[in-house]
């Protein structure tokens, strides 16, 4: 949190934060005056201070990033940004709310993009929603979900992707199943 504080400017002042509790704990009003802060920022601050938070596996950060990731108001740019960095991070807290991007039909493809490609630094954690995108998307994150899906060596990956090949009807990405069955060497 020490670094967050110091990238945003935030006050440390305890006074500040027990009069702003209103039943809420320490820890969301601090991660609540980071996005604050954050929205005041420009472009290029903000991405400077996207690109320093990826050092920091604090769960404080985990959530500043997610919720930075959720915000319409942000370009999808910094959007992407803020997921690229969430999956370098690695924290599993993040896969779900990656997935949520991937699979919400109102998130720019850019986003989307950038949150499948980072999603197989998460390795096993990611295979179980990598293979419901598989089954439930549109065709081309179906395809992206089985080619990140043929970088992940696991049992599950390898089940799910065969049961996909059988029941997919999109030729290109029947395709890119078969590929990633290939890399594993299940094929």
């Amino acid at each position: 949190m020490k670094i967050l504080k110091k990238l945003f400017g935030i006050s440390t002042d305890k006074n500040i934060l027990d009069n702003s509790k209103n039943n809420l704990n320490s820890n969301e009003i601090e991660i609540k005056s980071l996005i604050t802060s954050f929205k005041t920022k420009t472009n290029e601050e903000k991405t400077l201070y996207l690109n320093s938070l990826s050092e920091s596996n604090d769960e404080n950060t985990v959530s500043v990033l997610i919720n930075i990731m959720k915000d319409i108001s942000e370009s999808s740019n910094l959007r992407g940004q803020a997921a690229k960095v969430l999956c370098n991070i690695g924290n599993e807290k993040a896969i779900l709310p990656l997935i949520e991007i991937v699979k919400n039909n109102q998130t720019s493809g850019y986003l989307k993009e950038a949150t499948l490609n980072g999603l197989h630094k998460f390795g096993k954690a990611a295979v179980e929603p990598l293979l419901n995108i598989l089954q439930r998307g549109d065709e081309r994150i179906r395809g992206n979900a089985a080619i990140i899906l043929g970088g992940i060596p696991d049992k599950n990956s390898i089940d799910g992707l065969k049961k996909a090949l059988n029941k997919e009807s999109n030729f290109l990405v029947k395709m890119m199943i078969q590929q990633a069955l290939e890399k594993l060497g299940a094929i």
